[in-house]
């Protein structure tokens, strides 16, 4: 990759083998409090008390933060708004559809569109970048399509209803991606981007469940899977949010989806989700494009 610092022009940054490690921790804990709701017998709820765990953390965080540049709010307030779309609509997904096939198909397709989006804004990757994202998102796709076992008559379709789901997921994922982005490099502070925009996010969310849940609300947003999750979840966007200004927007949302490859095993150790051969392969795709993709 060519280029220097996080200009959108002029060649793609590149990330440095610790950056890389951290993204890849942040895939686990995202991937982990996505299992916590998945396994939730009420989703909303869940989600709802992992956003006022990390909303609190990120307001304690504002204490100590100065406030983004005034150039970072645009994208912050669309951010938000993408965000809560992006919950009813995660909640929904899994609802209807498994951990091992929604989550990567959703997470596999966002930085395909995430890269598509950059690069007609001047964020051009190189030929070894594109080959390198392409792999990373065949096996991503591949890991989503090749898991499951249902069987039998409508299965073929429920399937595809299920993909079409995480398909509309991948595309809010790439949308507020890109937001963060520009907003982050904007900020003049990543962390204080992502405090600011987790406490307007979590606000907002939680406003909208106290109205549906009521009563149950205080009960299920307090309940220490709910701070765990959303301790999660905030470590996971900070470490992405911090990596976008040290490096090209569509790599540094590649390396955050091997996530998946967290997802297939967890799927496969706690919902005894079937791990197949084609599931395999799939993974060991993905994990050659990451290594190519450091490689370049």
């Amino acid at each position: 990759m060519g280029g220097e610092g996080g200009g959108l022009a002029g060649g793609m940054p590149e990330l440095s083998g610790a950056l890389a490690l951290l993204l890849i921790l942040a895939a686990l804990m995202h991937a982990s409090w996505n299992a916590m709701v998945k396994a939730s017998p009420d989703r909303l709820l869940l989600l709802s008390g992992i956003t006022v765990a990390y909303g609190a953390g990120a307001a304690i965080c504002l204490l100590w933060l100065p406030l983004p540049l005034a150039g970072a709010w645009p994208f912050l307030l669309l951010s938000a708004c993408v965000h809560q779309v992006y919950r009813y609509a995660l909640a929904w997904m899994y609802d209807h559809g498994d951990l091992s096939r929604s989550y990567p198909v959703a997470r596999g397709a966002a930085p395909l569109i995430t890269t598509l989006a950059m690069a007609s804004m001047g964020e051009v990757p190189s030929l070894p970048d594109l080959a390198a994202l392409a792999l990373v998102g065949a096996g991503l796709v591949g890991l989503g399509l090749s898991a499951g076992s249902a069987a039998g008559q409508g299965a073929a379709q429920a399937r595809g209803t299920e993909i079409s789901r995480a398909l509309l997921i991948a595309a809010m994922i790439a949308c507020y991606t890109v937001l963060d982005g520009f907003g982050a490099r904007r900020s003049g502070s990543a962390l204080s981007y992502t405090c600011w925009l987790s406490v307007i996010d979590s606000g907002a969310f939680t406003a909208g469940i106290v109205r549906r849940k009521g009563g149950a609300w205080l009960a299920g947003a307090s309940r220490g899977q709910s701070v765990i999750g959303g301790l999660l979840s905030l470590g996971a966007y900070a470490i992405a949010l911090y990596a976008t200004t040290r490096g090209a927007v569509g790599v540094v949302a590649a390396l955050r989806e091997s996530s998946v490859i967290f997802a297939a095993l967890i799927g496969a150790l706690w919902f005894r989700e079937p791990l197949g051969a084609a599931r395999v392969a799939a993974a060991v795709t993905v994990a050659a494009g990451l290594l190519l993709l450091q490689a370049v």
